[in-house]
Order: C-alpha cells, then structure tokens, then sequence
C-alpha cells in the first residue's frame, strides 16, 4: 500500500474509534497540557518541540483538527512543506468548513507557490467568518497581484472596512487602490474617508494630506501618488497604524487553533479536580537563623532563589549556595519588597516601597522613589520598549509611577525615566527620579 495511503487509511480509521469519553482524567489533562505546551513553542518560535507537542495531540484525539491544523503549522514554519500538506489533509476532512482550517490552506498553498488557489482558499474562510480580517486581507493583497483582479482586492478590501472602518492600514490600502483604478471620484472619496480616519492634529501630517488631496484633484497622478507615500510613510511610526497593519498581517505562518471541538471541551470541563498536590517542610538549616522577617520572595532564573526583608534589611539567599543568608543591604529595613532583573544584567535588584536597589561593583546603589508610588512587577517577556523606542530582550520589568492605574503610569512618564514596558500594550512603566539611567 503506497504510504499516502497508510497514512490516510491509519488516520481514518483511529478517529472513528476515538471519542473523548473513552479518554481517562489523566489522559485529557495530558491532552491539555500537551496542547498548551505546543501552543508556548508555537509563539516562541521553538518549531521542534511543537511539532513533538502536537504528535502527542494527535495520538490522544485523532479526531481533532487541533493536534492535525497545528502541527501543519510547526511544519511549515519548519519549511516542511510535504508533512504540512499531509497533516491538513486531515485536518480539513475533519473540519472541512472551518474558517481557521481554510485559512491555513490558504497559507499553505501561498507557500507553494499556488497564488490562485491561496486567494481562493483565503475567501472561503473570510466567507464562513466575516470577522477574519488576515484571511480577508490575503484574498485581497493576493488578488491586487493577479491580473485584472483590482476589482476583487478592491472588494475584499472594503469587506474588512466593514467589519474594522477605522483601520487605518486597510484605509490607505483602499486609498492606494483606488487611485491606481483611476477613478478620480472614487479615489478621493477612500482618501478623504482615509484622512478622516486619521483626525491627528499633526502639523506636518495634515500638510501632506491637503497637498496630496490637491495634486488628487488636478488630475495630477503622480504627485498624489508620492504625497500619499509620504503621508503613509509618517503613519507608519505610529502605535495605531503598527496595530492596525497587525490585525490583518499577524506576521507569523499560520493562526493556531486554540479551542477543542465541543464535545472534548465538554469531558474536558467535565473531568474530575487533578490530584491534590501536598507539601511537607523541608528542613533547610541555613534558613533556621532568619529572624525579625517581613516578606519572603522568590527569585532567579528558575524561582529557586529567595530574597528577605526584615529589620535588618534585604538579604538574599541562593539555592546555589544552600540557601546561605548574605550580608544585608545596608540601611534597607523594610516590610516589603519585590525583585527583578530591571538592569538585564543577570542580577537580582530589589525594589521596595521608596527605593531602588541595584548592584554594582561598588555594592548596591540606592535610588530613592518617590513617596506615595507604588511597585508593581511585570510578567516576564521576550520583548520591552525602553525610554528611547528601541526594541530590546529584558527580564522582568518592574516599578510602575502611578497611584490608581497601569494607564496613570504610561501617562505620566514625561519626567521621569522609563525602565520597561509591558510588550502587549506598549505602555511605559517609569520610574523616579529622572537621574536613574538603565
């Protein structure tokens, strides 16, 4: 029997004898498990280990698209073009009218070089869901490609304006469209809806638009054509157009699906509570000496680490060393205290309600805070902004300028110095004095 078709008759088979009922509470926790991991090493890149995670998946549940449409995206990003295209053979005959599934043909066969069947497949799926703008996008950007296909981008194009009218990357798209049409009506009607869209204030902004507007109306192509790039070029900088280019390019091969069929994330729900874990005291005797304590820590790469307050100050106690207490930081009694890495150094620093604490050769350097500013430490991730905008791989940001809320903090970093920022929603999170200097 050739091997495509072993492949094809084994996967059969086992996903007619699978239902989620026949799974055990240890094996649908492991199922679950095995998906999130292989979503993490989706998103941070790590292809192989995916690719192992959701093997796992299709054994568990061979009748679920998620095990076969997610490993068809590792192994694409893999540039492993023949496993991909088996592994959504599948996928698309166990869920052969979902949008994610068509989507991720689409991807495919774009890949391949199929540019037709791409933008075909691109708008079955923006068809069966009218909210899946990447998908719209692609039919649109593939079609603008094609010959004679201006008419079908231009389509697709306000299909996705209907369901987000205020993105601004689709806005200048629509712009651009239309005037390569040459249509003059109809081209400053999407650049005026364009300029509306913008309403910034900005000075220079505002003069590239009227210019452009005028060269629009004087039958002057090219001028429009060049004030118009100008225009895009100085939104570009923009948080809002970078946010709003991100909802229709995501910038990665392939959206993973994230959600089991109903019935498994029934018996999922369904399941008994796991196991109750216990712990027992673990007697450290370099820890029994501690006295006068506050707050306990844990810190390090690993979570191992720990880091006191108390009256005698900020003592930090290594797992590497068997948990040996340190010499305290001078003068740095406290009831409080949290610890990142805010240099990206390697070390620990510590912060406490009105202090910094950083290491350096000479010891730990001081910054006072200002009183009546709280501190609040960030999640650890792969990417922050520091004060200058350049992109940069920290640790755990921390120290946020602010009474009331996370915004508060973002809004009132002008005079103060900006150490990190929470990557998601770039907002800056700061802290005084302005003679910190990360």
């Amino acid at each position: 029997m050739p091997a495509a078709l072993a492949f094809l008759w084994l996967t059969g088979f086992s996903s007619l004898l699978f239902s989620p009922d026949a799974l055990s509470p240890a094996e649908l926790s492991r199922l679950e498990a095995e998906k999130n991991l292989g979503l993490a090493a989706l998103e941070e890149g790590d292809v192989a280990q995916a690719r192992r995670r959701f093997e796992a998946v299709r054994k568990l549940a061979p009748a679920e698209p998620l095990g076969w449409a997610d490993g068809a995206i590792a192994a694409m990003r893999a540039k492993d073009q023949a496993q991909a295209k088996k592994l959504l053979a599948e996928a698309s005959r166990l869920a052969a009218a979902d949008s994610r599934v068509l989507a991720l043909e689409g991807t495919l066969r774009e890949l391949e070089g199929d540019s037709a069947g791409a933008a075909e497949a691109f708008g079955k799926a923006a068809a069966i869901n009218s909210k899946d703008l990447p998908s719209r996008w692609s039919a649109a950007r593939l079609a603008a490609a094609s010959p004679g296909g201006r008419q079908r981008s231009i389509r697709n194009i306000e299909a996705a304006l209907e369901q987000s009218p205020a993105n601004l990357f689709l806005l200048a798209r629509l712009c651009e469209q239309r005037r390569e049409e040459g249509g003059r009506p109809a081209a400053a009607s999407a650049c005026d809806r364009m300029g509306r869209a913008i309403g910034s204030g900005d000075t220079k902004l505002e003069k590239h638009l009227g210019e452009a507007r005028a060269a629009l109306e004087s039958g002057d192509a090219a001028s429009a054509s060049l004030k118009y790039r100008m225009v895009e070029n100085l939104l570009r900088a923009t948080p809002r157009f970078q946010q709003a280019r991100r909802d229709v390019e995501p910038g990665v091969v392939g959206l993973p699906l994230e959600e089991w069929s109903p019935g498994l994330a029934a018996s999922l729900r369904a399941r008994p509570r796991a196991i109750p874990v216990r712990f027992s005291e673990k007697a450290i005797p370099a820890l029994s000496g501690f006295q006068g304590l506050a707050a306990v820590r844990a810190a390090g790469k690993d979570g191992r680490d720990l880091v006191f307050a108390g009256q005698k100050g900020l003592v930090a106690a290594f797992a590497r060393d068997g948990y040996r207490a340190g010499t305290p930081v001078s003068a740095s009694a406290s009831r409080a205290v949290e610890v990142a890495d805010v240099m990206n150094s390697g070390d620990l620093d510590f912060v406490t309600p009105g202090a910094l604490w950083v290491r350096d050769k000479d010891g730990w350097r001081k910054t006072e805070i200002t009183s009546g500013d709280r501190v609040l430490p960030l999640e650890r991730s792969r990417h922050a902004w520091l004060h200058d905008g350049r992109p940069r791989r920290t640790s755990i940001a921390t120290a946020i300028r602010t009474s009331s809320s996370f915004r508060g903090a973002a809004d009132s970093c002008s005079s103060t110095t900006c150490v990190a920022a929470a990557s998601r929603k770039n907002r800056r999170v700061c802290l005084e004095p302005a003679s910190f200097s990360p």
